[in-house]
């Protein structure tokens, strides 16, 4: 799965990093950039956004990504950085297997609340059988807190 780095509300202040997908790009760029991140990933199969508070609350945009999963037969995973995030209801219209992080595993950073974060997640009446799923997302965080 492809970590695909996108525009955060709080850009030039966080950086999404190298080859990140940005507003500001041209047409021509954006495309560019966006082919060349799935193009890096060997045997990939799906997409999910590393940030992207901001673009992924522009429709024009995740239709643009949402496009070229389709073509590929590529899923997404929004991480939900924003509440406004319009990726449900463009991967409903482009077709795409959707899913969307329901909770960030490392909002506190000890064990403990990580730990009690990965109990949540699991439902207590959980078994093999019944084929329940949730998405949790921990970050790695470099030194000194960035992300």
């Amino acid at each position: 799965m492809l970590h695909l780095p996108m525009e955060p509300n709080e850009y030039p202040d966080k950086n999404p990093g190298k080859d990140a997908l940005l507003s500001s790009m041209s047409y021509e760029k954006f495309q560019k950039v966006l082919n060349k991140n799935i193009n890096a990933v060997l045997y990939i199969k799906g997409v999910n956004n590393h940030m992207g508070s901001k673009l992924t609350t522009l429709p024009y945009y995740m239709d643009r990504i949402f496009l070229l999963l389709q073509k590929e037969g590529l899923y997404f995973i929004d991480s939900r950085t924003s509440e406004k995030s319009v990726a449900r209801q463009e991967a409903f219209f482009f077709k795409i297997p959707f899913e969307e992080n329901n909770m960030f595993i490392d909002n506190a950073s000890s064990y403990n609340a990580m730990k009690k974060q990965m109990t949540i997640l699991r439902p207590k009446n959980w078994t093999v059988k019944r084929r329940y799923a949730q998405i949790g997302s921990k970050r790695i965080k470099q030194q000194g807190g960035v992300e």
